[in-house]
């Protein structure tokens, strides 16, 4: 079973494990970064992105060259999930 797969069984939508396992994989990462690394559509990434900083998953931050996204170290995220469970 992949990680996406028991992200999704905590009640991440697919996109939203996407998108979280590649911020995992590399961050901050701006959308583009996001959609090339996790294979979103262009279109659904920064909504995804919204709803992960929304529920936790992820910090938004404002820098001078864009919008950056950071995400919720995993131990941290377990941490939540379970509090919510």
């Amino acid at each position: 079973m992949g990680i996406h797969t028991l992200l999704q069984e905590l009640g991440f939508s697919e996109y939203e494990a996407r998108a979280y396992v590649s911020l995992v994989n590399g961050s901050p990462r701006n959308g583009y970064e996001v959609d090339k690394a996790s294979g979103l559509p262009r279109a659904s990434v920064y909504p995804v992105l919204e709803k992960l900083v929304q529920r936790g998953g992820a910090r938004r931050r404002d820098t001078r060259e864009g919008v950056r996204y950071v995400a919720t170290p995993p131990a941290r995220m377990v941490q939540r999930i379970d509090k919510t469970h």
